[in-house]
């Protein structure tokens, strides 16, 4: 009888053991950060362009923005005028004025540069 006790005490103790060791290993390792997917610039609130003083009935205007990972559009240039500066100068502050959520690449924001188009119909 003594031998039954004896080697039900050393297994009773050898399972809280390990139930212990287990429970401590999954509480004292911190939770995984959940690691957002990548993703390109999301693009919250485009403004409208103001026309200008433009003659032509159409005109399209091509910018290469810089889209940095701080949410900020910091460089604009012009690609391809619509033909009238005014349109032009008013697409490049438009585009400065972007609101967005960065690109995504592996879990931390970077800077991406993308092309913006305006368009304008008399």
């Amino acid at each position: 009888m003594k031998l039954f006790v004896l080697i039900y005490t050393v297994l009773l103790c050898t399972f809280i053991f390990a139930s212990n060791s287990r429970g401590q290993a999954n509480s004292s390792s911190e939770p995984a950060k959940k690691q957002e997917k990548d993703r390109s610039v999301k693009i919250i609130n485009r403004p409208r362009v103001q026309l200008g003083k433009c003659s032509e009935a159409y005109g399209l205007t091509r910018v290469k923005a810089t889209f940095d990972k701080s949410a900020k559009v910091t460089i604009v240039v012009v690609i391809i005028s619509s033909g009238c500066a005014s349109f032009d100068n008013n697409a490049v502050d438009a585009a400065k004025r972007i609101k967005f959520k960065p690109a995504i690449k592996k879990g931390e924001p970077v800077t991406a540069v993308l092309m913006v188009e305006y368009i304008y119909r008399t």
